[in-house]
C-alpha cells in the first residue's frame, strides 16, 4: 500500500511539473529575458507604432489662402499727411530713363526732363550754367538729384501741384526757414482756429469692453502716450476730455467735431462682440492588469501505538515539518505541511487525501491563480470661455499633510484631481491657437502626508475648429516574475515544481489627453 501511495503521489508530481513546463512553454514570448528587464528592441518599435497612431490624430490646421485671412484685418480709421519738400511722391511716375547730353544748358536740361516726366519744371533766375551727362538705365529723380548736386543746386518739390522748383542750394535753405517760421505762425493760427471751434458733448454706451480700456486707447490714439497739450499758453485746452460712467458702462466725450468724429470710429471697431469658445478635455486611463500564480502544498501525518511488552504503550505521531500535529488532515489545511507554497486568493485547484488505517495519510494540493482585468476611466471636463480669456476647471479634493518649522506644526493642503486650464485663441482662418495645461493628480491617503502622483500635459497648439485630437499621452508598463522555494529542493528538475510558488505579474497603464474646441 505505500508503494502505491508513493507511486501515485510521483505520477501527479510529474504530471504537474509537465503541465507547469506547457505553461511556460505557452508563455515563453512574454517571459523576462534573464539579462535584461526591457526588451530594448520590442520596446523601441511599440513605442514607434504608438507615436505614429498618436501623430495620425493629432492636430491639424485648416488649409486656407493667406489672401483671405488678411482680407478684414486692417481697416483705415483717420489719414494724417506730413509735409514733404523734397521727395517726389508719385511713385507711378517714376521711370528709368537714358540721358546723353553734352554742353547742355540747365534750362534746357529741364524743359527736357518735364517733356519726358510731365512735371511742371520752374527754375529761378540764380541758376545757369550747362550740364554733360551720359546715364543709362537710371531713375529720372535720381538723374535729376545727381545733376543739380553737381552744380550746387537744390529742389523744392510741391506734390500737390505737381510743380518742381530749381534754386541754389542757400535759396532752397532760406526758403526752408521762412516756410518753417511760415507754419509756426499758422499752427498758432491753427490753435487760435481750434480754441474758438465748438466743443461737443457725447456719451458712447459700451457693450463687450470694459470703459477704462477704451478710453486708453482713444488717448493714446489722439494724444500720443505723453498726453500733449492740444492748446496754448491763454489758449483753451481742445483736447478730448474722456470721463468714465462705471455704473452704466459707458464713456462721456467732450472734444471738437473732427476727434468726435474718429471716437466713434474707434469705438466702431473696438466695441464688438468677442466670440465665445467651448473646449472639451477627455482624459482616457486605461488599465491592463494580469497576474499569475503557481503553488502546492504537501503535508503528511503519521499516528501509532508501540507496544513495549511491559503492559506499557507509547504513542507517536509524525507531523508536517511546516505546521502543527494534526490527529487529521484536511485539505486547504495549513496544519501538518511538509511544504506550504499554497496561493492566496486562488482561484482554483485540487487535492488528495490518501490513507488506510494506520499507514501515514498524505496530503498533496496544487492551488493556481490567473487573473486579467482590463478598466477604462474616462474623464470629460468642459468649459465655456471667451476668445483670448483664461479658462479653469477643476475637481478633486484638498489633501491635508503637515509641515514642521521653528514655528511648530502646521496643517497644511495640496490640491489633487483633474484640472484643465486653457486660453484659447481664435486666428480668424477656422483654427484655434490654444495655451493648454491638464493635471491628472492621485493622493495616496493611506500614508501619513499623503504622496501625490502627478500626470501633467503643459502645451501650445493650433488645431481646426469642431476637430477633436490627441494632443498627448503617458504610457507604462510594469513586468515582473517572482519565485518561493524551499532550499535545493525547489531547484530539482521536474519535482523541484512541488517545493516552490511561481508568480508572474504584467501590468500595462496608459493615460490619453485628446481636446475638441468649438467657436460658438
Amino acid at each position: 500500500m505505500k508503494a502505491i501511495k508513493i507511486t501515485l503521489l510521483l505520477t501527479i508530481s510529474l504530471m504537474l511539473a509537465n503541465c507547469s513546463i506547457g505553461k511556460e512553454k505557452a508563455l515563453e514570448g512574454e517571459l523576462i529575458e534573464e539579462e535584461s528587464l526591457i526588451d530594448s528592441k520590442k520596446f523601441i518599435k511599440e513605442s514607434e507604432k504608438r507615436a505614429d497612431d498618436v501623430i495620425k490624430f493629432g492636430p491639424k490646421a485648416a488649409k486656407i489662402e493667406e489672401s483671405d485671412i488678411r482680407t478684414l484685418s486692417r481697416a483705415l480709421i483717420n489719414k494724417e499727411e506730413a509735409k514733404d519738400y523734397v521727395t517726389f511722391s508719385d511713385e507711378t511716375n517714376i521711370f528709368p530713363i537714358d540721358l546723353n547730353v553734352e554742353n547742355m544748358e540747365i534750362r534746357t536740361f529741364t524743359q527736357l526732363l518735364s517733356k519726358i516726366t510731365g512735371i511742371n519744371f520752374l527754375v529761378s533766375d540764380e541758376v545757369s550754367g550747362y550740364v554733360t551727362a551720359k546715364l543709362q538705365d537710371v531713375q529720372w529723380p535720381n538723374a535729376l538729384d545727381s545733376v543739380l548736386m553737381l552744380k550746387t543746386l537744390a529742389k523744392h518739390v510741391d506734390n500737390k501741384s505737381n510743380i518742381i522748383r530749381i534754386h541754389s542750394q542757400a535759396t532752397v535753405v532760406k526758403l526752408e526757414n521762412f516756410e518753417r517760421q511760415r507754419r509756426e505762425d499758422m499752427q498758432k493760427t491753427m490753435l487760435l482756429d481750434r480754441a474758438s471751434e465748438p466743443l461737443y458733448t457725447e456719451i458712447f454706451k459700451l457693450f463687450y469692453t470694459k470703459p477704462d480700456v477704451v478710453k486708453g486707447i482713444i488717448e493714446n490714439v489722439l494724444m500720443g502716450s505723453g498726453g500733449a497739450a492740444g492748446g496754448g499758453a491763454g489758449l483753451r485746452n481742445t483736447n478730448p476730455q474722456i470721463t468714465i460712467d462705471e455704473r452704466v458702462n459707458q464713456l462721456i466725450v467732450k472734444a471738437r467735431a473732427d476727434d468726435i468724429k474718429i471716437v466713434a470710429s474707434l469705438i466702431e471697431k473696438i466695441d464688438t462682440r468677442t466670440k465665445q469658445v467651448f473646449i472639451e478635455a477627455f482624459v482616457v486611463e486605461v488599465t491592463d492588469d494580469f497576474e499569475k500564480a503557481l503553488g502546492t502544498r504537501i503535508g503528511m501525518n503519521l499516528a501509532s501505538q508501540i507496544d513495549n511488552g511491559v503492559a506499557n504503550t507509547f504513542n507517536i505521531r509524525t507531523t508536517g515539518l511546516g505546521g502543527t500535529a494534526s490527529d487529521t488532515l484536511t485539505a486547504g489545511d495549513n496544519s501538518a505541511n511538509i511544504s506550504n507554497f499554497g496561493i492566496a486568493g486562488a482561484t482554483s485547484g485540487i487535492g488528495f487525501l490518501l490513507g488506510i488505517g494506520s499507514a501515514p495519510d498524505l496530503k498533496f494540493e496544487l492551488t493556481a491563480m490567473e487573473a486579467e482585468g482590463l478598466s477604462k476611466v474616462i474623464s470629460n471636463p468642459r468649459i465655456f470661455t471667451l476668445d483670448n480669456q483664461e479658462a479653469i476647471i477643476f475637481q478633486g479634493s484638498e489633501i491635508p499633510y503637515e509641515t514642521t518649522s521653528a514655528d511648530g506644526t502646521k496643517i497644511q493642503f495640496k490640491e489633487a484631481g483633474l484640472r484643465l486650464a486653457v486660453t484659447p485663441s481664435i486666428v480668424g482662418d477656422g483654427n484655434i491657437l490654444m495655451s493648454l495645461a491638464v493635471n491628472k493628480d492621485t493622493a495616496d491617503t493611506s500614508k501619513d502626508n499623503p504622496p501625490i502622483t502627478k500626470s501633467e500635459i503643459i502645451t501650445n497648439l493650433i488645431t481646426r475648429d469642431g476637430s477633436t485630437v490627441a494632443i498627448g499621452g503617458i504610457y507604462t508598463q510594469d513586468k515582473s516574475d517572482g519565485m518561493s522555494k524551499v532550499p535545493v529542493l525547489g531547484d530539482v528538475p521536474i519535482l523541484g515544481r512541488i517545493f516552490r510558488k511561481d508568480t508572474r505579474e504584467d501590468d500595462k497603464k496608459e493615460l490619453m489627453i485628446f481636446i475638441s474646441p468649438r467657436i460658438l
